[in-house]
């Protein structure tokens, strides 16, 4: 047998074994742990060596950045067990108004992503198990140093926490609440109508929008 080859796609191996549901048994439950322990062994050893030339012998945790709805976040789980998990959001009207001005997205499109998002994002948060923070930029750039202890505390991490002056600078900044004066009315009232869950859920103003 050619193990190179795709096993799904293949007629090599159509009579591996004696029924078809078999073979997919064995790559879907058999071979995923062990491709998993192997792959947790890669990854730690990688970020060991990282944190042994930066100096930081005392690192004892390592971060990845992905797509909430790719499959990274299932294989860390898969590979590792007990993870942890900070979900970043955004304020879907200022995200709204980010398409419109960088990208060719027309607002139809704009506003059908960004609702499929915020519904999947719900549906993680009505899911989590206790292991997810859901974290807002907002608090990030305004009010850093409590959302920086906020995820401290989540990590387990028993520091103190300090924040830099480039906070205040950081252009990011300037995103935040331009709905306010970007969105017309018409704007303001779909967003009432269609994300008003995601925005009560996770602290947003909604009086600017009820009140049109």
């Amino acid at each position: 047998w050619i193990l190179g080859t795709n096993p799904y796609h293949s007629p090599l191996f159509e009579t591996a074994f004696p029924r078809p549901r078999l073979l997919s048994g064995f790559f879907q439950r058999r071979s995923k742990a062990i491709i998993g322990t192997a792959f947790k062994s890669v990854v730690t050893e990688f970020y060991a060596t990282v944190a042994a030339h930066q100096g930081k012998a005392e690192a004892n945790l390592f971060a990845e950045q992905c797509d909430l709805f790719g499959v990274t976040p299932a294989f860390a789980r898969l590979a590792f067990g007990r993870v942890r998990e900070i979900v970043l959001l955004q304020d879907p009207r200022d995200a709204y108004c980010g398409y419109r001005a960088l990208w060719s997205t027309s607002a139809t499109q704009a506003m059908t992503i960004l609702r499929s998002v915020c519904q999947r994002t719900i549906e993680r948060h009505q899911d989590n198990q206790g292991d997810t923070l859901f974290l807002r930029c907002e608090d990030l750039l305004l009010r850093p140093e409590t959302a920086l202890t906020e995820v401290a505390a989540f990590l387990s991490i028993n520091r103190a926490i300090t924040v830099g002056p480039d906070i205040a600078t950081d252009p990011a900044r300037e995103g935040i609440n331009r709905w306010r004066s970007e969105l017309d009315a018409t704007e303001m009232t779909l967003f009432g109508q269609q994300f008003d869950e995601y925005l009560r859920l996770f602290g947003y103003d909604v009086a600017a929008i009820t009140d049109t």
